[in-house]
């Protein structure tokens, strides 16, 4: 928000939010899932930016999310890995969970909201990047996925994100 609008935008989006600005510069501390989902909706409603969460997710690895996922990225295999981000996504969240779920011949990584704020595109969609980043370092740097599946709807804008 600093960064593309300024500090006093920033400061007036968590106080609306009734989140400490200070939050900012204590990554480790808990923040409710409901508190981040509204904060980052509240941004981008009044950045008018639909992309802000693929933007923030895109300046973070998956080692942003400290020790959950440096313990499931010690796993042998992938397999292996992704049961240990599913068996421990409720010490990292709570309201949500994650799971492995079988599509046709695929597994998907499932990012499963709880009954959470209506508008969470933009925190969702700053999920991809770090999991693409924790699934690569165990089937390379440039390996890509069939697809990304998203907890919403399509959207009208959904163009925006699926160009990028």
């Amino acid at each position: 928000i600093e960064a593309r609008a300024g500090e006093r935008l920033l400061l007036e989006t968590f106080e609306r939010e009734g989140i400490p600005v200070a939050l900012c510069d204590t990554p480790e501390a808990a923040m409710p899932l409901a508190a981040m989902i509204n904060l980052f909706s509240s941004a981008a409603r009044r950045l008018g930016d639909r992309l802000l969460g693929l933007d923030v997710g895109r300046g973070m690895t998956h080692s942003a999310y400290g020790l959950w996922t440096q313990h499931a990225g010690q796993a042998r295999t992938l397999g292996d890995a992704l049961q240990r981000i599913v068996a421990t996504s409720w010490a990292h969240q709570s309201g949500s969970h994650m799971e492995l779920a079988p599509v046709g011949r695929h597994v998907v990584l499932r990012f499963v909201p709880g009954v959470l704020p209506a508008n969470i595109i933009p925190h969702a969609d700053h999920l991809l990047p770090p999991m693409l980043t924790f699934m690569q370092q165990f089937l390379g740097a440039k390996w890509q996925p069939d697809w990304f599946e998203v907890p919403y709807a399509r959207d009208a804008d959904a163009a925006l994100l699926e160009d990028r």
